[in-house]
């Protein structure tokens, strides 16, 4: 199957689909507000939000590059986060095409680095995009990896 890959600007239809699927994984995050064109802050390029499409018009996943995804690790930016693939489209390659358009984009910004954070069980797919654990933790009570990836 042919996917599209496009930029998710805020306040369309595929931003709000996509707020709202991250709203039922983990809350209402700033993301969301920016999605939903609520706020309009975005410095340096950032957030960035992109989906994949089939058909070119049903929006099947979608990932962020953010500032400040994780509070306490300030001097970490920017951030991988919010990848998420429709149950129905998964084992297609889909994450792999999102982290490579995220990883590209954060390059084009200028940035020499990339962080995430994740459910330990996640790690290997991170790790075939050359991620590297920095740690291992608690965080929002939930067991986590945290991983870095030089650009």
């Amino acid at each position: 199957m042919m996917y599209a890959l496009r930029t998710l600007s805020p306040d369309s239809d595929g931003a709000r689909l996509y707020a709202r699927w991250i709203e039922t994984l983990w809350g209402e995050l700033p993301l969301c507000r920016w999605l939903r064109g609520n706020i309009a802050v975005s410095t340096g390029g950032l957030p960035y939000a992109c989906g994949a499409y089939v058909r070119n018009r049903e929006l099947v996943a979608g990932a962020a590059l953010l500032r400040d995804d994780m509070e306490d690790r300030p001097e970490w930016n920017p951030w991988l986060g919010c990848l998420i693939v429709r149950d129905d489209y998964r084992r297609q390659g889909l994450a792999g095409l999102l982290v490579a358009d995220v990883i590209a984009r954060a390059r084009a910004l200028g940035f020499d680095e990339l962080y995430l954070f994740c459910k330990i069980a996640l790690e290997p797919l991170y790790l075939a995009h050359t991620f590297a654990r920095v740690e291992l933790r608690e965080y929002e009570g939930r067991d986590s990896v945290v991983m870095r990836r030089a650009l």
